[in-house]
């Protein structure tokens, strides 16, 4: 059991409380049940970390409601995201050492988020305005779903789909090495009026 504790590796996530019940030996720990109530939801799974080699780790996971905006500001203070999470994941790392495990994680998944927002940009105003690229805004939205994939130090978001409002929206975004994006959307504006349609693109670093 382990309460008020933050990963030892990777980042600083913190962990309200967890269960873990599994063995250990000389080379392995095996944990085929754990749960966890993190950043106010759940996260079940599975876990086998291996060090008779350098150390390996393999995890699958199940988490539903996670606040994700304490999520995101773990790893960057750059971008705002809120919503709560639900989603499935596969988890494997490989490392010298175990302060290096989760330094680039591989991670593949599905996952959908609700009732959130996403800063920096306010989509249905660039649908708008061409200007309105160019401020600051927010995208707010009732659910945003898609695949995640992660590994190398490379990030994609596949088969996005976004609804929120009168905005509905899918794509994909590309996070690279040295922090290249490319960011490629294809928007709708639904009104009683009109349906407006746009493509977004966003390339650089």
């Amino acid at each position: 059991n382990a309460t008020n504790w933050n990963l030892p590796v990777g980042a600083p996530i913190p962990i309200s409380d967890a269960t873990l019940t599994g063995t250990v030996d000389a080379t392995q720990i095996v944990v085929p049940e754990f749960q966890a109530h993190v950043l106010e939801g759940n996260v079940n799974g599975t876990l086998r970390i291996d060090w008779s080699s350098g150390v390996r780790l393999q995890s699958n996971l199940s988490v539903a409601h996670l606040a994700v905006k304490d999520l995101v500001r773990a790893f960057t203070p750059d971008i705002a995201i809120t919503g709560k999470l639900d989603g499935n994941f596969d988890v494997t790392s490989a490392a010298p050492a175990l302060e290096n495990l989760l330094d680039s994680p591989q991670v593949q998944g599905r996952f959908k988020l609700a009732e959130g927002s996403v800063s920096n940009a306010d989509l249905v105003a660039v649908m708008q305005s061409d200007a309105a690229g160019q401020r600051a805004g927010v995208t707010k939205f009732a659910e945003l779903s898609g695949e995640y994939a992660a590994g190398e130090n490379r990030a994609a978001y596949r088969g996005l789909t976004l609804q929120g409002g009168v905005l509905r929206g899918n794509g994909a975004v590309d996070l690279g090495a040295n922090g290249v994006v490319n960011v490629h959307l294809t928007l709708d504006i639904r009104t009683q009026v009109a349906q407006p349609r746009g493509a977004v693109a966003v390339a650089g670093t």
